[in-house]
């Protein structure tokens, strides 16, 4: 399903739960803001947010989404508000992610992967706005690709070995943490900041 919403009002749209598990593409348009209160559930492998309103927060989950089958999103828009666009928590149980990013401002989104992801790819083509990832646990996660301003925070891989971690020099900041003992053999492009059991560090 594709669906677009125009809100002409300046206050915005607090919308308490988007009930629609097969939306493969949602776009905002209009003058105020749409807040998604309550968890948004999808079923679909691929989504696509654009928001090119004009109101003063951006879109935002306040609850996050859960896609247990998602391994591609898609965010765009033209919309400018500093808060940029907010996605919450994203919970996903499938074994990768890629992940593209042109809106024109931040996007923030809160990975909850509970350690499935074996490969992860963000790209931020945006000229001004940072994307922002908290809470990745990448317990499993062997291949990292980061392109663009991208924040990225990986805690506690526990792969032995074979991983690998692709970035480039416009990354805002990447640390990647393993815990398995001795490090994993880690092949990281040299601008990463790159931490190992024995706190090894690379840039």
């Amino acid at each position: 399903m594709n669906n677009t919403s125009t809100n002409a009002g300046s206050n915005g749209i607090a919308v308490g739960a988007l009930s629609d598990s097969s939306l493969s593409s949602l776009k905002i348009s209009g003058t105020g803001d749409l807040v998604v209160q309550s968890t948004y559930i999808d079923s679909l492998a691929s989504l696509s947010l654009t928001d090119n309103s004009t109101g003063v927060t951006g879109l935002t989950f306040n609850n996050g989404i859960t896609d247990n089958s998602l391994t591609s999103l898609t965010v765009a828009g033209s919309n400018t508000a500093a808060a940029g666009m907010a996605l919450g928590t994203l919970s996903d149980t499938a074994t990768s992610l890629t992940m593209t990013d042109s809106y024109v401002g931040p996007v923030s989104l809160t990975l909850n992967d509970t350690g499935t992801f074996t490969t992860e790819s963000y790209t931020n083509s945006s000229a001004k706005g940072v994307l922002t990832l908290g809470n990745n646990s990448g317990a499993a996660l062997s291949s990292l690709t980061l392109s663009g301003a991208v924040v990225d925070t990986v805690t506690s891989d526990a792969v032995t070995k074979g991983i690998t971690v692709s970035g480039a020099t416009d990354n805002s900041r990447v640390v990647f943490q393993t815990t398995f003992p001795g490090g994993a053999g880690v092949t990281a492009t040299p601008d990463l900041l790159f931490r190992q059991h024995h706190s090894r560090k690379r840039r």
